[in-house]
């Protein structure tokens, strides 16, 4: 999705409404087998974190009425989460809620953390 849609036209085109003021961005699949809204961690990168700046970007420059994102990202693969690398999405995420508060907007995600064996979920952030 981010990489077809420009950032200006969702902008333009959506989030003009006068009355929308929270945007989710859903990076989940449905699993039939599992029953379950699934992600992957390489679905937040830093291309979609960009991508996601430059709309909150346009979206203040135009004084749109947006005060609200929220990322759906459940990654399935959290249990096998080991390095640092798999805090990256959580980071980009991190980064992008200071950006955002710099324009009087939230952002909030699912956090997890990493443990020895197995990594968990905290409330969302």
């Amino acid at each position: 999705m981010t990489d077809s849609w420009d950032p200006g036209d969702v902008c333009s085109k959506i989030l003009s409404a006068p009355r929308l003021q929270r945007l989710v961005l859903s990076l989940t699949k449905w699993d039939e087998y599992e029953g379950e809204w699934f992600s992957h961690m390489k679905d937040f990168r830093p291309e979609q974190m960009v991508w996601l700046s430059t709309v909150v970007w346009h979206a203040h420059a135009r004084n749109c009425a947006l005060h609200e994102v929220e990322i759906q990202f459940n990654p399935i693969d959290v249990r096998e989460c080991q390095n640092e690398e798999d805090l990256v999405p959580l980071r980009l995420m991190d980064q992008l809620a200071v950006e955002m508060e710099q324009f009087g907007m939230t952002l909030t995600y699912k956090r997890y953390t990493l443990k020895k064996d197995l990594a968990s979920y905290n409330e969302y952030y």
